[in-house]
């Protein structure tokens, strides 16, 4: 309890990015930190990109704060077209451990968003350099196209260059 205390003192307002992403030891230890008889803590994050599973986070972290925290929902999107939006929004809108929303595109229309079903990494590779490929022959540069991986393992695969 002394401990606490003294963190009390020292830090009187807390900021946590990627709540998201947080475990639930972690949630608890946060509950710890904030000073309820003055809780001066902000916490930000996405419920939709909970990524870290494999660390203990799950979607619904932000579900776990207490209700004495007031708390608003930004629903402005400054990163995505609202073509990608409007396909997040159909793909996500039945989970069930996620806070209801719809985002608000502040970007245009965009293109088409484009979904591919492959069984495999091989196949997944393979329409890629498919699409890549007919967009070159479109007239679209090669340095003006990139692949953006999310985690990158160069595998029984390899390159994508042959």
């Amino acid at each position: 309890e002394g401990a606490r205390r003294a963190f009390h003192a020292a830090h009187s307002h807390l900021i946590v990015d990627e709540y998201q992403d947080n475990s639930e030891m972690q949630a608890k230890l946060l509950e710890l930190m904030v000073n309820q008889a003055d809780p001066q803590v902000t916490v930000v994050g996405d419920d939709d990109q909970c990524i870290y599973c494999f660390r203990g986070a799950e979607p619904g972290n932000f579900s776990r704060l207490p209700q004495r925290y007031e708390h608003c929902t930004l629903v402005d999107n400054y990163r995505s077209t609202a073509n990608i939006l409007r396909v997040a929004h159909v793909l996500l809108e039945e989970c069930a451990r996620r806070e209801a929303k719809t985002l608000a595109p502040t970007r245009e229309t965009g293109a088409p968003v484009e979904l591919w079903k492959v069984a495999t990494p091989a196949e997944q590779a393979s329409e890629l350099v498919r699409a890549m490929r007919a967009r070159h022959e479109e007239g679209v540069p090669w340095g003006e196209m990139a692949c953006l991986f999310r985690c990158f393992k160069a595998g029984e695969l390899g390159s994508l260059h042959k």
